[in-house]
């Protein structure tokens, strides 16, 4: 959210600061909470935007900074509640109840008495007080210090007299003891399930079904890999097109057609960010920017043989039977679907001219669709972690098992470490950043 940081004197009042936890948004308001970070110093004159707060109105003077929630203030906070008003006796707050201790007053509501704000004892917010700031009635940049935390903002205060320019004034209390940190989710996955990530030359090696529990799994030179269906009583067999591993992917002769996008799973807080998207140059692409991701195809191609399967039988995965469209026969895949056929032969090669690839064949046709060598713009480069969960689900199985869960919360109730608490949390959350990749606005890169 947007937030002006020192004198405000914009178009239009300023809203009241949210003092909860809230989700990034763009707000106009005073100062940043002590519950907000200011992300990497970005600031601007302008700010805001009509889609989150209605306000992009520009500062008269000054400028508004971008915030996001910090994870650490509701830990710190807990147990911090205004003790709420007597409604029997006009202006009059409630006391704090027993156990808890009076932290500080809030005149702006229960009337002139105050509101309280009440703490459970002991208090790990030893020392409040409210902050003006300066410039006399004007309490412009009212912050607290480096050792404070901003609880709460508001005209009056604990004072009779309150703010200009509907300015507010800011209750800082002293942090005795530090927030716990957050829980991590920074395991390596492919230490944990080595066969997810191959080496950069051979992405066929992979030992882990990484593209699901599939029937084949003949390899063939160059890349290609065979499927097999059986369905009916009859054998079709699947050839996917050769694509070139990361290490290679670049290098190709039509490297300038692979979306330039790198999709990492970010390790860091359970709670934070979980996907990183990084923007790749054109032309060469240095090792650093690709090493750890793998190759990987929009479009899974193991969805082929679902496709067939719900072809032949008329019913989709789901169950239901499109209306209008009647299977088709399983013998016109085992006999057509690999033949050589005239009007594909007389289309244009796939590639350049001279070094292109001439697809005559059905299966050759829409296989080369997926990405391949001579068709790369389906290609990307994307964590190898996450391509592993994606081939398993993809496959319409589950990436890793409950045992495996249940075998890694059990090492680390016995080893505990962060380090073993950390490959149970990484394996949990490691299916979320796949189901991102889905979502607007990745979806649309891709």
């Amino acid at each position: 959210m947007w937030r002006p940081t020192e004198v405000d004197n914009s178009r239009s009042a300023p809203t009241s600061p949210t003092i909860q936890n809230s989700p990034v948004s763009w707000v106009t308001s005073h100062l940043a909470l002590d519950d907000e970070i200011n992300i990497a110093g970005i600031r601007s004159s302008w700010g805001g935007g009509f889609t989150n707060d209605g306000n992009t109105d520009k500062c008269g003077r000054g400028y508004k900074v971008f915030c996001c929630p910090d994870p650490e203030y509701e830990e710190v906070i807990d147990g911090c509640a205004y003790a709420g008003c007597k409604i029997w006796r006009v202006n009059s707050g409630k006391d704090c109840p027993s156990g808890s201790t009076e932290m500080f007053n809030k005149i702006d509501t229960c009337g002139y008495k105050g509101h309280k704000y009440c703490y459970t004892s002991p208090a790990d917010l030893p020392d409040c007080h409210w902050v003006g700031g300066s410039s006399g009635q004007d309490f412009a940049n009212a912050k607290c210090a480096s050792t404070e935390l901003a609880v709460d903002r508001a005209s009056y205060g604990d004072s009779s007299s309150s703010c200009d320019w509907s300015r507010q004034k800011v209750a800082c209390c002293t942090v005795q003891k530090a927030a716990r940190e957050p829980a991590k989710c920074a395991a390596d996955l492919c230490t944990l399930f080595p066969g997810w990530c191959p080496s950069d030359s051979d992405e066929i090696s992979v030992s882990y079904p990484k593209r699901g529990e599939l029937n084949v799994l003949e390899k063939r030179g160059g890349g290609r890999e065979k499927y097999t269906v059986l369905l009916a009583g009859v054998t079709i067999e699947v050839i996917a097109a050769a694509y070139p591993p990361i290490g290679k992917l670049f290098t190709i002769s039509r490297a300038a057609q692979v979306q330039r996008w790198a999709f990492w799973k970010s390790k860091g807080y359970c709670n934070g960010g979980i996907l990183s998207v990084l923007s790749l140059p054109t032309g060469e692409v240095a090792r650093s920017l690709y090493d750890g991701l793998n190759t990987e195809h929009a479009i899974d191609r193991q969805v082929i043989t679902k496709f067939i399967e719900a072809v032949i039988s008329g019913t989709l995965q789901s169950g239901a039977q499109p209306d209008g469209l009647l299977p088709m026969s399983a013998t016109w895949w085992a006999n057509k679907w690999k033949e050589v056929n005239a009007v594909l032969a007389g289309l244009p090669v796939v590639g350049s001219d001279n070094k292109g690839t001439r697809l005559q064949t059905p299966n050759d046709r829409i296989m080369e669709a997926f990405g391949s060598t001579y068709n790369p713009h389906p290609l990307l480069t994307t964590d190898a972690a996450i391509n592993g969960v994606k081939g398993a689900l993809m496959g319409l199985g589950p990436p890793f098992s409950t045992k495996t869960i249940e075998k890694l919360a059990n090492a680390a109730v016995n080893a505990d470490t962060d380090e073993a608490v950390q490959e149970v949390l990484t394996t949990i959350q490691a299916v979320r950043p796949l189901f991102l990749l889905t979502r607007p606005p990745f979806n649309f890169s891709r």
